[in-house]
């Protein structure tokens, strides 16, 4: 039988603007963490050897070499962590906030380093659910497209089509229930409500019996503010090329190697400083709403 949703979708996504409004300086000041490895991000591009020089099979010096090693950790390691960090902060003094406490944001902070594995531990068997959930429709397919010239009657090749036409839907459709009901695991360990282990069969206790309210929620209000983002980005990126175009119109690779640096931290960056703060809201109100009506 479905169960209530309290909050409605005007009302979650007006929530999360009002609070993000209200508390933006205290937001970004967590979220101005993420200019760390954005500053490792310009120096490592900096460093990072031209496209010419790989592509003429030129052995790299010590610096470009430094600069490739530095542009992969950071991308791979330093930004994501930094990101998880700041997501589990803001979480912390937002719920606080929320319940009518006034959380010191420096010990949020320090709650954020040391939930900060807990909260990497349920991630990760979030997107390892998601891709177990895409994975198994698409493994008889992959199966029986192994015994392609081994055998080659007729009803086999039809076989083998029905199960691909039939595995690649579902495997999306699981994906996107995966995704639906387990959503919430991070959010969990971040409030501190669920071990990593258990925040997954936390996340599904909270949206059973509603998940396509809870769905079309957290999709919907999340996509206005990524969406605004997204076009500020494009605005951004607009102007960013027709500035340098006309800076440096004798040096057009200069003004290439220029564009990739700047929008490289604009939408690696520092865009999301300014979005991450209003999609965690959402999360946050969405989760204290089911978790109020359980």
């Amino acid at each position: 039988m479905p169960r209530p949703i309290s909050i409605r979708l005007s009302e979650l996504i007006d929530r999360a603007w009002e609070q993000y409004r209200g508390a933006f300086g205290t937001y970004l000041r967590v979220t101005a963490w993420l200019l760390v490895p954005g500053l490792l991000f310009i120096i490592s591009l900096l460093l990072y050897p031209t496209a010419d020089t790989l592509f003429s099979g030129q052995g790299l010096t010590g610096l470009q070499l430094s600069g490739a090693i530095l542009y992969f950790t950071t991308y791979a390691l330093i930004l994501p962590l930094t990101a998880l960090w700041a997501y589990v902060t803001m979480v912390q003094w937002s719920l606080a906030r929320l319940r009518g406490g006034r959380k010191d944001l420096r010990a949020s902070m320090r709650e954020g380093v040391r939930r900060l594995l807990p909260v990497l531990g349920a991630t990760a068997l979030l997107v390892l659910s998601i891709a177990a959930a895409y994975v198994g429709p698409l493994v008889p397919g992959f199966l029986l497209s192994l015994t392609i010239g081994h055998y080659d009657a007729a009803w086999m090749m039809v076989l083998r089509s029905l199960v691909l036409l039939i595995g690649v839907p579902a495997a999306f459709a699981l994906a996107v229930y995966a995704f639906g009901v387990l959503q919430f695991a991070p959010v969990a360990v971040a409030a501190g409500d669920a071990k990593a282990a258990a925040s997954l069969k936390e996340s599904f206790r909270l949206v059973r019996g509603r998940f396509w309210g809870v769905l079309f929620r957290s999709l919907i209000a999340k996509g206005l503010f990524l969406l605004l983002g997204g076009v500020a980005l494009w605005i951004a990126g607009s102007l960013l090329s027709a500035v340098t175009s006309l800076a440096l119109p004798s040096s057009p690779f200069a003004a290439l190697r220029l564009v990739t640096i700047i929008f490289s931290l604009l939408s690696w960056i520092i865009v999301p400083m300014f979005v991450t703060p209003a999609v965690t809201l959402v999360d946050v109100n969405l989760y204290r709403s089911l978790k109020e009506n359980v």
